[in-house]
Order: structure tokens, then sequence, then C-alpha cells
């Protein structure tokens, strides 16, 4: 086997000396390493018999590309046994074509580019661009008259492509990255915009110029827009926010799947601009949309989240990426012009006041409900409404319970009451007129059953792989803490002192700052969590999304947590919080007193703690009160009242 190491190094050494591509080079060495075993497992020197053989019996594994290649290595291995070196092929046949058929400017212009090719690429590759750039620029040049390079234009690149056969996927892939490179030196020359880097890419999809498939009405709307808005950006400007939103989703740990759809669609639409001589503007974006949106298939969603987040970069600077962008306008948008301006104040000020995004959600869903009663029976503006008025409205305002009625009143009272300080109304006390329908109530408190405690510590336990690690930590600060959904979903990483092993936090509910003891089972999913499942995130919350952006979570993820652990349980009214409840009443019957328990709930004081004496029921058994002391007779053969 000594020949055949030296022959394969010969072979190795030639193609180092022509500057073959890293490809080549690793195909090469990875057909003699293979064909070198075969030979010793069948123990036989190298012979062109053997090779045929070992290459006969290898098409089948291989796709036809690779056995090409394994068949030009053993070919210029054969070449060195023979003549006791590499002989190269005969030339390319392009010199003829590209001496004799380009015109003189495209031959220095295709010189010039050949040139700055030679700085990365080798002689080999080089002579394949020459080969394939040649044939694409006769073709251009004898069909569509082109000239010079600066004269190519996307008229022409999408035409040539339409026209442009090949008898199969890799030879059109080899002119794809053909033409592409040239448009690229031609855009870093200054020749060519932009928008000639990534057409080709795009064409490759085989749709055509689908983007810009812009009806004649639609385009004419697009440019009667651009002449009346006055905020327009520069397509220089549009690339530097779609770099800026990239390099934001980078940075967000995205997948290289989602970034490549966002920028998908931004390219496309910055192509459609650059066709059409056009300028950005918000309106132009949602008819492009509208009119190209059935070529986007299963993707459309995420090319008009792409296109919303450039609207959004452009208003405000901001790249908001747990925004969400409704297609359709929500209700309260649509409110009548004559009860719109007072709405939005409202809103505008209850955001100020720091209420979260529900509350306002609330509040802007009460007011609709309210406006749009008062539209539809004819009221135009705020001073015609009366009590009357208030008071049919309440009757027609149906709610599944009264609890709900009244979550939806009391909103309304406190827009009527905002209505009356700025001078809308002249009854002052017209607020008065809409009741509250739900008093408050006293209701059975709801723990986890035996069974079920067993249950969530059955599939927490180390080992038990049913739920994932940020699941198991989550029941546990539940369960043994008696942590609420919202402050767990806002804990910090900083909040752990592992050294005295507490959590120290504030409750987002009651302002009131907890130390906690850690018991030893929460400590270790809680570690487990961050050294083994945690995403590598700058994000500084303990738990944070297990997909890009990892960002915190919303409090629902505790309650789906519960729901993996629990998956037969079904009790209406009762969610997540029902590990506090458990963890308080757990407390309560294991003799800890009243105040400690308290405590450990973070309650302000004992009120909120009686609740769970109702469900002790051993000591509730020892302390009976007797029915005739307090006056309470019975029927049949006893005395009665």
């Amino acid at each position: 086997m000594e020949d055949y190491k030296k022959n394969t190094k010969k072979v190795l050494d030639y193609l180092v000396q022509k500057q073959a591509c890293y490809h080549t080079m690793s195909t090469t060495r990875s057909c003699f390493n293979q064909f070198e075993k075969y030979l010793i497992i069948n123990g036989c020197d190298y012979s062109l018999e053997m090779a045929i053989k070992w290459l006969a019996n290898i098409s089948g594994k291989y796709v036809k590309e690779t056995v090409s290649n394994y068949k030009n290595a053993l070919d210029k291995l054969e070449n060195v046994y023979k003549n006791y070196k590499v002989i190269p092929k005969t030339r390319f046949k392009s010199d003829g074509t590209y001496k004799h058929r380009l015109n003189e400017t495209l031959r220095m212009e295709m010189n010039l580019f050949l040139e700055a090719l030679s700085t990365d690429k080798a002689l080999a590759t080089i002579e394949n661009y020459k080969a394939e750039c040649c044939r694409i620029l006769v073709h251009m040049q004898d069909n569509y008259g082109l000239q010079n390079l600066s004269g190519i234009n996307y008229d022409l690149l999408i035409r040539f492509y339409a026209d442009d056969n090949h008898k199969n996927r890799l030879a059109k892939c080899h002119t794809n990255q053909t033409v592409a490179a040239l448009l690229k030196y031609l855009h870093d020359e200054g020749i060519l915009p932009f928008g000639y880097t990534i057409i080709i890419h795009y064409l490759a999809l085989d749709k055509g110029s689908f983007w810009n498939e812009v009806n004649g009405d639609a385009l004419a709307e697009i440019k009667r827009s651009q002449t009346k808005c006055p905020n327009k950006f520069t397509l220089e400007a549009y690339k530097a926010a779609q770099k800026e939103i990239y390099t934001v989703h980078v940075h967000n740990r995205y997948t290289k799947s989602t970034k490549a759809t966002y920028n998908k669609g931004m390219d496309l639409f910055y192509l459609f601009l650059d066709m059409n001589c056009l300028q950005y503007t918000y309106e132009t974006a949602h008819i492009w949309y509208r009119e190209v949106k059935p070529f986007f298939g299963t993707e459309y969603l995420a090319i008009r989240r792409s296109l919303s987040l450039l609207e959004q970069k452009f208003q405000d600077g901001s790249t908001d990426l747990s925004a969400v962008f409704r297609e359709k306008p929500n209700a309260f948008d649509l409110l009548s012009t004559w009860c719109k301006p007072e709405a939005d104040s409202f809103i505008k000020m209850k955001s100020a006041e720091g209420w979260e995004k529900s509350t306002l959600a609330m509040y802007r869903s009460s007011i609709y409900r309210f406006c749009f009663f008062l539209d539809k029976n004819g009221i135009t503006s705020y001073s015609q409404v009366t009590a009357t008025i208030i008071k049919e409205f309440n009757l027609q305002d149906v709610h599944k319970t009264p609890a709900g009625k009244n979550a939806y009143n009391v909103r309304i009272r406190k827009y009527l009451i905002y209505l009356s300080e700025i001078g809308c109304f002249k009854n002052p006390m017209l607020f008065a007129a809409l009741p509250s329908v739900s008093a408050p109530k006293e209701t059975i408190v709801v723990t986890l059953t035996d069974n079920e405690i067993r249950a969530v510590e059955d599939v927490v336990m180390e080992g038990n792989e049913t739920l994932t690690l940020r699941k198991k930590a989550i029941l546990l600060l539940g369960l043994k803490m008696g942590i609420r959904s919202s402050d767990i979903v806002h804990l910090f990483i900083d909040n752990i002192d592992w050294e005295k092993v507490t959590l120290r936090f504030i409750q987002e509910k009651t302002d009131v700052e907890m130390i906690l003891p850690m018991p030893t089972d929460v400590a270790n999913a809680l570690y487990r969590y961050l050294m083994m499942e945690r995403p590598d995130t700058e994000c500084r919350n303990i738990f944070t999304k297990e997909r890009a952006p990892y960002n915190s979570l919303a409090r629902s993820v505790c309650g789906r947590a519960l729901d993996s652990a629990l998956p037969g349980r079904n009790v209406p009214g009762s969610g997540f919080h029902v590990t506090r409840k458990t963890f308080a009443t757990s407390l309560l019957m294991n003799d800890v007193g009243i105040d400690l328990v308290s405590d450990a709930l973070g309650q302000k004081g004992i009120e909120n703690v009686h609740r769970y004496l109702s469900l002790d029921e051993e000591r509730m058994r020892m302390c009976p009160l007797s029915l005739e002391a307090e006056g309470i007779g019975f029927k049949g053969g006893f005395r009665h009242v």
C-alpha cells in the first residue's frame, strides 16, 4: 500500500497546486480513504479493475454528484499510476465564445469581474464562472441587445430566467450561483442597486416575479397615496431598518427558518418598491400585502408580521418582538367619531395610571358596549344621554353571570364619572343610574385532594421525565411554598440566595416583600432547571420561554403546568391558585398558627386566612355547638321552637 499512499499524495498535491476548492479537496480525500479500506479488506493492491468494481458497489449508496466526484478522483489516480503525474483534461471551450461572440465592452467588464474573483477563488472555479457568465451574457447580448453590464435591469433578468432551460436542478443552481455572484460584484462596484443581489434568490422559487403581481388599479392606488403621504422613507432607510430588525432577531436567538421568513417578506417588498421606483410608506405596504398575499401560502402570517415590524420601526424607532399586530381593527377602534375622542382620552388616562394591558382591554370592551348601544339608538352626543337611556342599556346588556355584568358596569360607571368631570353631562349623578348587580359572596375553598397531591409529587420527582424541568419547578413553587402564579413568572435569578437557600421578592398583588426559605426539593428543582434546561439568554427572569424570543412568561404557563401534571382534573373555577390554597390548608392542618400561615402567604392580616379554617374537619369536630343552646329545636318527639 506504500505506492498507493505516495500516488494519492501526488494527486492531492496537484489539487493544492491548482488551488482546488475545499469541497474538491475534501471529496478526493474521502474517496481515497474509503477505497484504501476496500483494498485492505479484499487483500489487494491498486488496480483499475478494483477501482471500477468499488465504484459499482457504492453507486447505490451515494448521490450521483458524489459518485461523479469520486470517479474524477480515481481518474487522476489512474493518471499517476500510468504517467507518474496528473495530466490535465482539455481546457474549457469558453475562450472562443469569450473572444469572438462577446462585444469588446462586455469582455473588458468581464475581465474586471474575473480578476475580482481571483482573490478568493481557485483557478478551476474562475474558469467555470467564465464559461457560464460568457454563455449568459451572449444570450442577453444576442436576444435582448445588452451592450454593457450597466444595461442589466430587472425586466431583462426576469425574461432571461424564464428562457433559460437546464437538464437538471444542479445545472440550474450553478447558473443561479454564477448570476448572483456577477450581480453582487456589480452592486459592490456601485453599478447596480442592492435589489439585484437578491432577485435571483427569489426567482429560484419558480413562481416568477410574483412579488410584482400587483394589478393596475392597485398600483395606481399606491402611486396616488405616495403623492399625498408626508411620511415617505427612502430605500436606504428601509434597508437600515431591516438590518436593525434582523439584528434584534439574531440577538433574541430566533431560529434560522424564522429569520429567513421575516427577511423574505421585507426583501420581496423591497424588490417591489425598487422595481417600481417607489418609496416606503405604511399604506403602500398594506396595499402590496393585500395584492400578493395569495402567493405566500402558509407563510402569509409571518410575512405580514415582518411588514408590521417595519411599520413599528418607522413609527417610533422601536422593535418590540412581543407586540401583537392585528390584521383587522378591534371593535374599540371602530367607534363613531362623535364618541371616539372622549373614549380615547379616558383610555389614555387609565394607561398613564399604570394599569395592566388586560385591565385596559376590559375598559375598552366595556366602553364599546355602552357607546355601541348609544349609537344604535340614535344618540349623537353625550349630552343626549339620560338616566332612562342608561337603565335601558343595563336591561339589554346580557352576561353569563351577575359577577360578569357587574365587572362591566363598574368600568362603565367610572367612564360616566369621567364624562361628567370633563363637562359632557349636566347631571353629575348619571353614573348612579347604573346599578351594582352582584353582591360580595363567600365561596367554598377548593384544594387538591390527597390523591391529586400524590399524583403531582410523583410527576415532579427527579428522574421522572413526564414533565419538563420548568413545569416541575413551577409546580413545586406553588405547592411547597404557596407562591402565586403572578409572582412565579416574575421571579428573577437575583431573587435566589443560594447560601441561605431563600427566595426574596416583592409580591405583585400586595407589594409586600417576602423572604421565604426554600425546601430542598424546590431548591433542587430550580437548580436543575437553571443548569440543564433554561436557554442561554440575557433575560434575568428565572423562567423564560422555550423558544425565541427568550423573555418572560405569562402567568397562564403555571396553569398549563398543573394541567400537564393532572390531565384528568376538571374543577370549574379552580386554576393554579389551588396550589396556594392547598399549601395554606396543609400548614393549618399541621398545627401551624394563623399568624405564621399569614406570614407564609405574605398576607397583610389574618382576615383571608380564616377561609382555610373551614377545611380542617378534624378540629371542627372537636368544637361543635349545641343546637339546644342556640335555641334550635327538632320536630318529631323533641321540643321545637
